[in-house]
């Protein structure tokens, strides 16, 4: 009983959070399943506890366990529930508990209707299931975990309930310590969050109540429009300490309009080939830029800047060749012709003077726009880029 309910709120909670009807459904279903464990088997609700055991297995095909450990799961817990297949009537029910059976049975002796016996033995019997798992969970306890999870104010639980499996989120407080991590999962009672990378790797875990912590104080950023992460164009550079060059570009999708979530798709191998005749002719390119700065200076970040990005293509500078080896690539949300927004400036500037601090072999003649390292191919950012404006903002 006790692993088969850890399960069942892992899975409740992973998909859709506490706030779900599948939250509730879970907890109704350990209010029954501690119930028909505490008292003896009776001809007239074997057909309820199959109902059960069915509906409790649907439930656990929902989440990662193969078929075999699911298998032995229900068959353990039909076994508990007195539904053995050799003989389901003489079958004698396993103990979750002494405590637990000892209770059930003085209670269910004690009131005369199943619905009073079932009210009273519950929340007694919960106590037990508390005790006995927490002993099995690895680091805090679940009752150190549930008193956490219950002191976090509101606000924090509706941040932390619009958190899926499958969110991306950012961590650290300066850009050489950035981490970007996914949900990958909200572990069982102790409720804990763990963040992957797009290889699988574990970033970070974190408990509900630290979580919350840092989203509030803004070491944990939950990002938006987080799928854009998931299929990232980016490798491994040839080394790290050779990034030193800093490109400006300019996008816009479809050409000359702005907004819409198009140069998010671009990047994202997410393009829909059908949305615009442009957009059939480019859709199979896999590039990508480290940020996008949109019209209103909103930056989206698509790689991390230690991260090859794929964004100069065919490209020189000076004697070197494939720039997106040593470079930071940043898109403009823009065209060579239509004037640049104050904002974008500001950002751009803002965003320079951390890069030429973290990187210090970028300097200020090593910036320069896709049209000088690939001349003849390239226009961008265009002459409306003010490159002596965006110069002195860099002071």
């Amino acid at each position: 009983v006790q692993r088969c309910w850890c399960l069942v709120l892992h899975m409740a909670h992973q998909q859709k959070g506490e706030v779900s009807s599948d939250w509730q459904v879970a907890l109704k279903l350990l209010d029954n399943l501690l119930y028909l464990a505490g008292r003896p088997a009776s001809e007239e609700d074997f057909k309820y506890r199959r109902e059960l055991i069915k509906h409790l297995d649907l439930r656990l095909g929902h989440i990662s366990t193969d078929i075999a450990q699911r298998s032995l799961q229900i068959e353990q817990l039909s076994d508990a529930l007195g539904l053995t297949p050799e003989s389901p009537h003489s079958a004698k029910i396993t103990e979750i508990a002494p405590a637990a059976k000892k209770w059930a049975d003085k209670l269910v002796k004690k009131y005369r209707t199943g619905n009073e016996a079932e009210n009273s033995v519950v929340g007694q019997v919960k106590q037990v299931l508390m005790s006995a798992v927490k002993t099995e969970l690895p680091g805090k306890n679940i009752a150190q975990a549930v008193h956490a999870a219950e002191a976090i104010d509101k606000d924090a639980q509706r941040r932390l309930a619009a958190m899926k499996t499958g969110c991306w989120i950012e961590l650290g407080g300066d850009i050489k310590a950035h981490k970007r991590g996914k949900l990958a999962g909200i572990v069982g009672p102790s409720w804990k969050y763990v963040f992957v990378d797009n290889q699988g790797k574990l970033i970070a875990e974190r408990d509900r109540a630290r979580l919350a912590v840092d989203i509030l104080n803004g070491t944990v950023t939950v990002l938006d429009n987080s799928y854009l992460f998931d299929k990232p164009n980016t490798d491994q550079r040839p080394q790290v300490a050779d990034i030193s060059l800093l490109v400006i570009h300019n996008i816009s999708l479809p050409p000359n309009q702005f907004g819409g979530g198009h140069i998010g798709e671009f990047f994202s191998n997410r393009l829909d080939p059908k949305a615009d005749e442009y957009f059939a002719e480019i859709c199979h390119l896999k590039v990508s830029s480290h940020l996008l700065i949109d019209r209103h200076g909103k930056i989206t970040q698509f790689a991390g800047f230690n991260q090859r990005a794929w964004h100069a293509g065919v490209s020189q500078f000076g004697e070197r060749f494939n720039c997106n080896d040593f470079s930071i690539g940043i898109e403009m949300e823009g065209a060579d012709h239509i004037p640049y927004t104050e904002v974008q400036y500001q950002v751009l500037a803002e965003v320079s003077n951390v890069l030429l601090k973290t990187y210090p072999l970028i300097k200020a003649d090593r910036i320069v726009g896709h049209s000088d390292i690939a001349p003849g191919r390239k226009t961008d950012p265009g002459q409306a880029f003010q490159w002596d404006y965006y110069k002195q903002l860099l002071g």
